[in-house]
């Protein structure tokens, strides 16, 4: 048996587990990317050279950490628990795609499941609520999680380069920050301050700064997971867009003046591709700066339209109006009129007929 096909054999599809989550209310699948040990093991290992044993090493530890992380996000009751770690492995799923895409002799064969449940899970918590009740808490997360694995790595290491979590709720104070490098092995600067916001990460060194002399260099390709798919280059382009539009939603301007300059500078011109893959400039004005009624819990989109039709859309105008005509509206009952109730009355503002839900 060939290496290349002996190494590909290692990383095999694991089937679906249910997990329990009941504290969530889920019914959640897990899919896991796991290296099965064969009694050959040291035998076909010692075969490799010592750059693909090292290569080897670096993904099976990347893999163990990524099954560890969605364990442990999957049992936890801790909601801060649950975000952090899912995050963390979709830190690690990525770093161990860049790592095959420059290796080939290691492959995954259920990677694309891989991927498929974490996003699911992070559907799932933002509907719960997971992440809103844990992105503005600071975690006491420190920037050394490189020091859990990657002690072996320390003599091949030059430096740390910062990748940022490139998603739209990430914030600027991150965002901006994606790719900043680190020289030297000493602790680098707090950026992130919980563990979904980003991470260092190791910069190897260069066959000719090892001292080792006729090796090709290992290309870097620089692919990285988005809200919008993978991208090349490190995400550099997207990096950008994602600095201009939190740039405007983190700006001091009213909500009003904020959903038009979405508008106005995300429709067309140099960013109208991404803008289209995030669902358009009505999602992402929307995602920041939703309706008030619609953030009112079990109301469906026909009662919705009826309020705004009748101009009920802000927490005044809806203490204002009566049971009666608030229960004469179809899809209204004694349910959900009490859910309408609360919203208003426990609005902070009650002129606002959208809310700031930006998180800095």
């Amino acid at each position: 048996m060939s290496i290349t096909k002996w190494i590909s054999s290692l990383f095999q599809k694991l089937e679906p587990e249910s997990v329990d989550a009941k504290d969530a209310g889920l019914d959640a699948r897990q899919e896991s990317v796991k290296t099965e040990v064969a009694s050959t093991l040291e035998d076909a290992v010692a075969g490799l050279s010592p750059e693909q044993r090292m290569f080897w090493d670096y993904a099976s530890r990347i893999t163990q950490v990524l099954n560890e992380s969605l364990n442990i996000s999957n049992s936890s009751k801790n909601p801060e628990t649950k975000v952090s770690r899912l995050e963390l492995a979709k830190l690690k799923l990525n770093e161990l795609v860049e790592l095959i895409n420059v290796h080939p002799y290691i492959k995954l064969t259920n990677i694309d499941d891989v991927r498929k449940t974490i996003e699911n899970l992070t559907e799932k918590y933002v509907s719960v609520g997971y992440f809103a009740a844990t992105e503005g808490a600071d975690q006491g997360y420190q920037q050394d999680v490189w020091k859990q694995w990657n002690v072996p790595m320390m003599d091949m290491t030059k430096g740390f380069r910062f990748t940022a979590t490139l998603q739209l709720r990430t914030p600027l104070r991150v965002i901006s920050r994606h790719m900043e490098y680190h020289e030297g092995l000493t602790d680098p600067p707090r950026i992130a301050h919980t563990q979904w916001e980003g991470c260092w990460l190791p910069v190897l060194k260069t066959w000719a700064e090892q001292g080792i002399e006729g090796l090709p260099e290992i290309p870097d390709n620089g692919y990285v997971a988005s809200s919008v798919g993978p991208l090349e280059n490190h995400g550099v382009d997207f990096q950008k867009f994602l600095v201009a539009l939190r740039t405007i939603v983190e700006s001091n301007q009213s909500i009003e003046a904020r959903r038009d300059a979405i508008e106005g500078g995300f429709i067309s011109g140099q960013w109208r591709d991404f803008c289209i893959l995030l669902g358009g400039h009505e999602d992402i004005k929307n995602r920041f700066f939703p309706m008030f009624i619609h953030t009112i819990n079990g109301i469906p989109s026909s009662v919705l339209l009826d309020l705004q039709n009748r101009g009920l859309t802000t927490p005044k105008k809806l203490a204002q109006e009566s049971d009666e005509s608030l229960l004469s509206i179809k899809g209204i009952g004694p349910a959900k009129l009490k859910a309408i109730r609360l919203a208003a009355e426990s609005a902070t503002n009650q002129n606002a007929e959208f809310l700031d839900l930006v998180r800095h």
